[in-house]
């Protein structure tokens, strides 16, 4: 006679109960077969107005492994830091590549509870040198220790909306996937919103481990100094300079922008003001006090198009500044079109902002 064991009944009884907190926070994905080394998924699901929850795009994955009370009673539980948990090298292997996030799932039978950690945060956690690949190339399986306090309840669930997945198959740029398909040097994005251009600028600033080292000086109701380091190189090419057509003869060539970048000590001045034309005497006295104590790099993010009226006023205003050698290699000015290229090369950055983005204009990769 076909029989069920205690261990498949122990299983089938905590799955059910995983599947019945995943649908707190969406809808559970499941597999037809287990032959995958995933147990179950959850399309995560926002909740929104009135009633209605809408779908995001966000799908997590689980592995679940079971401990019985026998095996770790509550009492013995309570004391633990982190529950043991040995898996296959080849699935561990699998789920630290997967292009969505997998959680190393264990149910504590005694204390009625699941505890869930992202495989990648265990695996750099268990080999802190980065030594993964290498430690566990001649051996089948291997221990982690999952936190004893990372309990998956329905917030934990939410907090999960944070992960997120892109397409990969789509066009690239220098070998990276870019996430869409629009051309990073032929673009030009249209900032009628003020507040989208600052939050922009900050965003890049922030994606580039740009760090204050002193606090903010303010001048005027548009314009702010900045001082600090770019810790990550912030690399930029600006539509304003790019070819856009090509003859019938050049094959598909066009000449692109000069790679512009910075990186360490910096000065950055943000302008507020969409296309400038001009400065109070006030404001050029204070800013040029400003920079007199500059330190490194002056960077200038302006909202207005690199090639315009609000440029030209900037490039006579340091001119002035700095006299006729007015260190071209030290001062870098970046209106819309290279922050549009910076927007579309962060991928991350534009996924976050791409539904409130409008261009002026668009070309496709």
């Amino acid at each position: 006679m076909p029989t069920q064991g205690t261990h498949d009944r122990f299983e089938l009884d905590y799955m059910a109960q995983l599947r019945a907190l995943l649908a707190t926070g969406g809808v559970p994905v499941a597999y037809d077969q287990d032959r995958a080394a995933i147990d179950t998924g959850l399309q995560l699901f926002v909740e929104g107005p009135g009633d209605d929850w809408s779908a995001s795009q966000v799908r997590v994955w689980f592995q679940v492994k079971g401990k019985r009370a026998t095996t770790l009673p509550d009492e013995d539980f309570r004391k633990l830091q982190s529950v043991p948990v040995s898996v296959s090298v080849d699935h561990l292997r699998f789920w630290y590549a997967a292009p969505e996030p997998v959680y190393l799932t264990v149910f504590i039978e005694s204390s009625g509870v699941f505890l869930a950690e992202d495989v990648r945060i265990l695996v750099h956690r268990t080999w802190p040198d980065q030594d993964f690949y290498l430690a566990t190339q001649d051996t089948q399986t291997a221990t982690v220790h999952v936190d004893a306090r990372a309990l998956l309840d329905e917030a934990r669930i939410q907090a999960m909306l944070s992960h997120r997945s892109m397409r990969i198959d789509g066009a690239t740029f220098q070998g990276r996937p870019l996430g869409h398909h629009l051309d990073p040097l032929r673009c030009e994005l249209s900032f009628e919103d003020s507040l989208l251009w600052e939050r922009t600028v900050h965003r890049i600033l922030d994606e580039h481990r740009f760090r204050q080292t002193e606090q903010a000086t303010d001048i005027g109701p548009d314009l702010t100094v900045l001082r600090g380091r770019f810790y990550d190189t912030m690399l930029w090419q600006s539509s304003a300079f790019a070819e856009f057509g090509y003859g019938p003869a050049d094959d598909g060539f066009r000449e692109d922008p000069a790679v512009e970048s910075v990186q360490g000590s910096a000065t950055v001045v943000i302008d507020r003001k969409a296309d400038r034309t001009d400065m109070s005497q006030d404001e050029r006295d204070d800013l040029r006090d400003a920079l007199t104590r500059t330190d490194g790099t002056v960077v200038l993010l302006f909202h207005g198009k690199d090639l315009s009226g609000t440029g030209g006023t900037w490039r006579s205003f340091f001119r002035d500044c700095f006299g006729d050698a007015h260190r071209n290699d030290a001062l870098s000015m970046l209106g819309t079109e290279a922050l549009t290229c910076l927007v579309l090369t962060a991928t991350l950055v534009y996924l976050d902002l791409a539904p409130e983005l409008a261009f002026r204009t668009l070309q496709y990769r």
